[in-house]
């Protein structure tokens, strides 16, 4: 792109699994390796069946999750793969926990008035009703399954494209993998290849997001580096240089706030996460339970968690033992201690908390929707179908 391009860039398009969400390559890895099948063995066998296949079908809208299973297992089958394709879902399933570093990114490019578009290859199950969970994060929303096309297919792009009012040029792109950004450049869209945020190979600073630096030093895609890295340089120091000297001020209508379902309600607020405090070690934020509501009991497994009654009155129930919540009430609650927040009264229940290792940031986005400072109320809204697989993915138990 030419230095003329600069400000011609108009709009965002991300995928969502394995970029905004988590990776259901990973999903299927883990199948592979706990069912003693060859690495890649299943992306060979949905590749090798091509548009015909049962994957392909599925990811248009062909087929639904449940009419999928069987045909998919032979495809499978005729390529020397034994597998439970219920189970294989199963595990993908688990996988589709939002990434709050991204759905953060999101917020901020859509502040900077950039328009902000989801194309995802996706599946949809018999009767079912709800949209995507993180459809309200977006301008736009293609999902592969609802218009009948699937990436690496260039009108799916022209498609979102279209739907942003921008032509491909003036647009950008990020996914994981690599045949899917191919179309997108050869139509003139700028690329960004998402790598496992994770991985051995990704500098600490770029962990967040998953993105490689130098692509975004690039000074067409400038004005995005801020929204992914908002702060002031990366650094790949041990934590506690990478802290040292570092310090973020959240003010209560700043950062992240996602209303909640039912039965707790009302909305949760992370305020400090490693996304911006650098610091993977703890998170910390408030969660307003709405009255006459509760957080249903549950435990985690590898977390310890700090819960203090900012504001109102409740009750909360540990391993089976009721304790008044009144402002200043504060609980440790260990590894595996069940625990249930209750509101009793007429009055919001504001409760401040600290978990550690982080984590629960990341449940409140995943099972939420976006709120905005001020905003009245949603009718109360039911917890996503996958509810289980995103507490157990996320180490939560116990739950009730």
């Amino acid at each position: 792109m030419t230095a003329q391009a600069v400000t011609a860039i108009e709009a965002v398009v991300f995928d969502l699994g394995g970029v905004v969400m988590d990776s259901p390559l990973h999903a299927i890895a883990r199948y592979e390796r706990d069912h003693g099948l060859p690495a890649g063995a299943i992306n060979h066998a949905v590749v090798a069946s091509g548009e015909a296949g049962a994957w392909s079908r599925l990811e248009r809208g062909e087929l639904t999750v449940e009419a999928f299973l069987i045909p998919f297992e032979a495809d499978c089958r005729a390529h020397g793969i034994e597998l439970s394709g219920a189970q294989l879902m199963a595990y993908i399933a688990q996988a589709g926990v939002p990434r709050p570093q991204m759905v953060e990114a999101i917020r901020r490019i859509r502040g900077r008035g950039l328009r902000v578009g989801a194309l995802t290859n996706n599946w949809v199950r018999e009767g079912q009703r709800e949209g995507h969970r993180l459809r309200e994060h977006f301008d736009v929303f293609v999902e592969s399954a609802v218009v009948g096309l699937r990436k690496p297919d260039p009108r799916i792009y022209a498609l979102v494209c279209r739907e942003l009012g921008v032509e491909p040029p003036r647009a950008v792109f990020l996914d994981d993998i690599g045949r899917n950004l191919k179309t997108a450049r050869a139509l003139g869209m700028t690329t960004i290849k998402v790598d496992d945020p994770t991985g051995p190979g990704t500098p600490r600073a770029d962990r967040a997001a998953g993105l490689r630096s130098p692509r975004l030093r690039r000074r067409p895609l400038a004005p995005l580096r801020s929204a992914f890295y908002p702060r002031p340089k990366e650094t790949t120091m041990s934590t506690a240089e990478t802290i040292r000297g570092h310090a973020v001020v959240m003010q209560p209508d700043e950062g992240p706030s996602y209303w909640q379902p039912v039965p707790a309600n009302g909305h949760a607020d992370p305020k400090l996460f490693p996304a911006n405090t650098r610091f993977d070690g703890l998170a910390m934020g408030y969660q307003t339970i709405a009255p006459g509501a509760r957080v249903r009991a549950h435990s985690h497994g590898d977390q310890v968690e700090l819960q203090i009654c900012f504001r109102g009155r409740g009750r909360v129930v540990v391993d089976g033992e009721s304790h008044p919540l009144v402002p200043g009430t504060a609980c440790f609650l260990g590894y595996d201690v069940k625990h249930e927040l209750i509101n009793e009264s007429a009055d919001e229940l504001v409760m401040l908390w600290v978990i550690t290792p982080p984590g629960l940031e990341t449940f409140f986005a995943s099972i939420g929707r976006a709120r905005q400072p001020g905003a009245p109320a949603p009718a109360p809204f039911a917890r996503p179908a996958d509810v289980v697989a995103i507490e157990r993915a996320l180490g939560m138990n116990d739950t009730v």
